[in-house]
């Protein structure tokens, strides 16, 4: 392109070297003026009518206009496109043309059958010299990395705590017994070659645990500047929860960060920590329902029933997961437990009325917040390329790739959502199983079909 570019790491692959030097002519912008050009190029403007109290993901940013008409200025193209699909029951792009061309597009994929073909042929996603290329491919290293880790830390807490024992070091290191020893045989003897003087040592009993030869590990690993990052942004997510947390604690851990940071960098992670302020007063009227046990009334937008309702509410806590914050209370109105997500909470009131939460059933299990275990899974083929969507959803992935597609399974959850999810990713997932799903998906995909290719003609 002989231009600089800003590539997202997640979604790079198939990395190679070669025998070329680098060269960096000097850019004058900075880092973050570079990511903001980035981002324009693939914005658009377009105007896109809404059912009333429908597809408020859509238009939340969104001036309004009148009669259900709305203009969304400089947003993504990919992400109007792929959303503009998904509510496509509820929800219509007028202009541009192109977005509409785009959305009817996709839609297609999701009804070409011969999108994931496994038989060994190239499929419609694969160039030529792809094909010849069927080594498999490694597609989950995300837990791999997370065991790594925590192994690597075995060495350092044993170091400095040298008395524990494995049932107390099992639950400091947040695993559990057999896999702290699981952990032990794998470091035991294990080193960069096969030679005696290059390998780990140690011993172990139910009473300690006894460092031979550490090799040199036995100092807690270093954060890497992206790790330092990512830790950074969520300590800025932590500061913005008034009431919720001890601030000055977060506050000196943030600053420690932020010492040690480039600054252009630290410049970036700053501007994105910025809570909007409506967010804000419903995070302080939270944390004061909370405090002083009271009910909370709002108004909510579930993107599964695709509708905003009245709710009133006994809650229980605040968390984060996956960067976003949520409301754990027990429904009045249900007469069940729900989780609200607090960005789709409008209008929230603390009422005078005492609170009285069902705490046996709004227990939190830590690894499974949403109870997505417990839920029924649909079969999928994710492509390669995409991958990294299973960075961002509960996506659980084979280790290797068959002809460009990785087979897998993803919590269902609430089917309307899940068929949304499936429709604005039809270019690179498909939905195999169960029947009723890939029947929603198609009768979904034909109607915005139909819609907008009767709009184009």
């Amino acid at each position: 392109k002989q231009a600089p570019r800003v590539f997202r790491i997640l979604r790079v692959t198939s990395v190679k070297a070669r025998d070329e030097k680098a060269t960096h002519p000097p850019v004058q912008e900075s880092l973050q003026s570079l990511v903001n050009d980035a981002l324009r190029r693939s914005q658009t403007s377009a105007t896109v009518r809404v059912d009333a109290d429908k597809a408020i993901e859509l238009i939340e940013e969104a001036e309004e206009k009148g009669d259900g008409i709305y203009f969304l200025d400089k947003v993504s193209s990919d992400w109007l496109t792929r959303t503009a699909l998904s509510y496509a029951d509820s929800a219509e792009v007028l202009e541009p043309s192109e977005i509409q061309e785009g959305i009817a597009k996709l839609a297609k994929k999701a009804l070409d059958e011969n999108l994931v073909d496994l038989d060994g042929s190239p499929t419609t996603w694969r160039r030529d010299e792809e094909a010849e290329d069927s080594a498999p491919k490694n597609s989950n290293l995300g837990p791999r990395i997370h065991r790594l880790v925590r192994m690597t830390n075995i060495l350092p807490y044993f170091k400095r705590h040298p008395d524990k024992s494995m049932m107390e070091a099992a639950s400091d290191l947040d695993m559990s017994h057999e896999e702290l020893v699981a952990a032990l045989n794998t470091l035991f003897l294990s080193g960069a070659t096969q030679n005696t003087e290059d390998l780990i040592d140690l011993s172990w009993d139910f009473r300690k645990v006894n460092i031979i030869d550490s090799q040199g590990m036995d100092q807690a690993l270093r954060l890497t500047p992206t790790e330092a990052s990512a830790l950074l942004l969520a300590l800025e997510s932590l500061e913005s929860m008034p009431g919720l947390i001890d601030p000055q604690a977060v506050q000196a851990a943030a600053n420690k960060i932020r010492g040690i940071m480039d600054t252009k960098t630290q410049g970036i992670y700053d501007s994105l920590a910025t809570t909007p302020p409506e967010e804000s007063k419903i995070q302080a009227a939270l944390a004061m329902a909370i405090d002083t046990n009271k009910q909370v009334r709002f108004e909510y937008w579930s993107p599964g029933e695709n509708e905003s309702t009245s709710r009133t509410a006994d809650p229980v806590r605040v968390f984060l997961a996956d960067s976003e914050l949520y409301l754990s209370a027990w429904d009045k109105d249900r007469d069940a437990h729900r989780t609200f997500r607090l960005d789709r909470m409008r209008d929230v009131e603390v009422l005078e009325t005492a609170a009285t939460p069902k705490s046996a059933s709004t227990e939190i299990d830590p690894t499974d917040p949403f109870g997505f275990d417990s839920s029924d899974k649909a079969t999928i083929f994710l492509h390669e390329t995409a991958s990294w969507l299973a960075d961002y959803h509960d996506i659980s992935l084979a280790e290797t790739a068959r002809n460009g597609w990785i087979e897998g399974s993803m919590p269902i959850g609430r089917q309307s959502w899940f068929v949304r999810f499936a429709l604005s990713n039809a270019d690179r997932l498909r939905v195999t199983s169960p029947q009723s799903i890939t029947v929603a998906i198609a009768e979904n995909a034909i109607a915005a079909l139909a819609r907008y290719t009767q709009k184009q003609s």
